[in-house]
């Protein structure tokens, strides 16, 4: 999709999964940078236009993107009864944020405790969305994204064009299926591919030694061509 928050992309995502009675929702990529804290805010948001209540969690903790993307700052909560919630944020009539903890990710890595804490936030909101690390990102110091995707109703796969290839993609897919995730579906940010006007100009170049007016006259129809400079 070309900008996650466009409307009738986030509409059709919404109506698929919190729209139809997920209750938690964990969003998930192979690798960083791919759109997960973009999509999983618009849905949060989304969630709270309608009237329900929502938590948006950041579960990331090597690179935390909450406390940056509004501004909030982190705490040292845990999967202990009643740690969270004193550190979760309000910034709307039932639109709440929890920051990225600053304690150490080896707290987080037991499936029992992720299983009950989400269970436990589902009593106090009526959806939880979950941005995760990335599947493919194994390190020491972050919780591993399909334990959270393994513990929610369902997770999103956000893909991100001209970026993720194949072998990585089908790593990160093998990683939910050992942890018995239930795919909602597949998201494509096309936020890097090139539209049909780039890709012609970049064909009139081969024009330009041998027609140098002809390869031109195209180059500028293309350019000033509304449909032709429309993102896929």
């Amino acid at each position: 999709m070309q900008g996650i928050a466009d409307f009738i992309e986030l509409e059709q995502i919404y109506s698929q999964t919190l729209g139809n009675g997920i209750h938690s929702l964990a969003v998930c990529a192979a690798n960083s940078g791919e759109g997960c804290t973009s999509l999983a805010c618009a849905l949060a948001e989304r969630h709270q236009k309608s009237g329900y209540s929502c938590l948006l969690v950041d579960m990331n903790l090597y690179r935390p993107a909450f406390d940056r993307y509004f501004n909030l700052p982190r705490a040292d909560w845990s999967l202990e009864e009643h740690s969270s919630s004193s550190a979760m944020v309000n910034l709307a009539q039932g639109y709440n944020v929890l920051t990225a903890s600053t304690l150490p990710a080896m707290d987080f890595r037991k499936s029992e405790l992720v299983n009950r804490f989400i269970e436990t936030w589902r009593r106090s909101f009526d959806a939880i969305v979950i941005d995760t690390s990335p599947l493919n990102a194994l390190n020491r110091n972050n919780i591993p994204a399909e334990l959270i995707c393994g513990a929610a109703d369902a997770a999103l796969l956000v893909v991100r064009s001209n970026k993720t290839t194949e072998s990585e993609l089908l790593t990160a897919y093998n990683r939910l299926q050992r942890c018995s995730a239930r795919l909602a579906g597949v998201v494509m940010n096309d936020a890097e591919c090139p539209t049909l006007a780039e890709e012609l100009l970049r064909e009139t170049t081969r024009l330009e030694r041998m027609l140098p007016r002809i390869a031109s006259w195209f180059a500028n129809k293309i350019r000033s061509s509304h449909f032709l400079n429309l993102s896929v």
